[in-house]
């Protein structure tokens, strides 16, 4: 996650090197293996880093509104820092099914400095209604941040549902 690491050398006095994990913004898939069904208005996510993509593709301001996304495998996120589903005034606003898949190891770096970079952090950052997420479990999860925390959600104005979640 992050960490420090220490080194005792013979030829060198002992030095300390901090590091911070990497984040999934930088490591998305460019795009879905399964196309995105535009007349359907589906789309299949099958790996972390389309999941990384489909938030991306959030923050970035499309909100999915009408669409269904589909986890078709479960999701391990331990490799980088997760960004979240939406941020501040770009929601998601579609229906998120897990089809009873696992996302693990959820990290989200922040802290409780009152920033918007520490704000909406959950896997998803900021839900919007008329946004529908269910069906999934969340295993070990590590969420840090000032306003709207949460492990599925930050911010959840749905008006609709969040079940199935464990």
């Amino acid at each position: 996650t992050t960490g420090v690491v220490t080194f005792l050398t013979k030829s060198f006095s002992p030095f300390t090197a901090t590091y911070e994990k990497d984040s999934w913004s930088k490591h998305t898939a460019t795009t879905y293996a399964t196309p995105v069904d535009t007349a359907n208005k589906v789309v299949t996510i099958a790996s972390a880093e389309e999941l990384a993509l489909f938030a991306k593709e959030v923050n970035s301001g499309t909100s999915y509104a009408g669409y269904t996304v589909n986890l078709t495998e479960d999701v391990d996120l331990s490799q980088y820092a997760w960004n979240p589903i939406g941020k501040s005034g770009k929601p998601f606003k579609g229906t998120f099914n897990g089809q009873d898949h696992v996302i693990s190891n959820l990290y989200i770096k922040g802290t409780q400095s009152n920033e918007s970079a520490n704000n909406y952090h959950g896997l998803f950052g900021n839900l919007n209604s008329p946004a529908v997420v269910k069906d999934f479990t969340i295993n070990n999860a590590t969420v840090n941040g000032s306003l709207y925390v949460g492990a599925v959600a930050g911010m959840a104005y749905t008006g609709k549902e969040i079940s199935g979640i464990k």
